[in-house]
C-alpha cells in the first residue's frame, strides 16, 4: 500500500523512472529531489506508526539524521553496484552465507 503510494506521488511529481540515478553522485539534482521524496514518505509512515519495529529514538529522528542514513544507504548501494555485488551470482552466494551462518547459530 506505502509503496503504491510512494509511486503515485512520483509519478505525479513527473519522475519517469522510481529509482536512484546510481550513475550519478549522491549530490545531483535528481537524486536530490528522489531522496526529498523518499524522506517525506518515510516521515509519513513514521506519524502513521508504521516504523515502530525500528526502535527509532524520538531525540534521533531529526531530518538531518534521516538524510544522512539515506545518504549511507545509497552510497554503499552504489558501491555494490559498481563492485557487481548485486548480480544473481553474488546475491545467491550471500543468501548461501547467511543460510549456513544460521546454522552454526544453533
Amino acid at each position: 500500500m506505502y509503496k503504491t503510494m510512494f509511486l503515485e506521488d512520483l509519478f505525479k511529481s513527473g519522475f519517469p523512472m522510481s529509482i536512484f540515478a546510481w550513475n550519478q553522485c549522491w549530490e545531483s539534482e535528481w537524486n536530490q529531489i528522489f531522496a526529498k521524496n523518499a524522506l517525506k514518505h518515510w516521515n509519513y509512515l513514521h506519524q502513521q506508526g508504521e516504523l515502530k519495529i525500528f526502535l527509532i529514538n524520538p531525540k534521533d529522528n531529526t531530518h538531518n539524521n534521516k538524510s544522512l542514513i539515506l545518504m549511507r544507504w545509497f552510497r554503499g548501494k552504489q558501491e555494490d553496484l559498481k563492485n557487481d555485488k548485486l548480480v544473481p551470482e553474488a546475491l545467491s552466494k550471500k543468501a548461501s552465507q547467511k543460510q549456513k551462518s544460521r546454522w552454526r547459530k544453533k
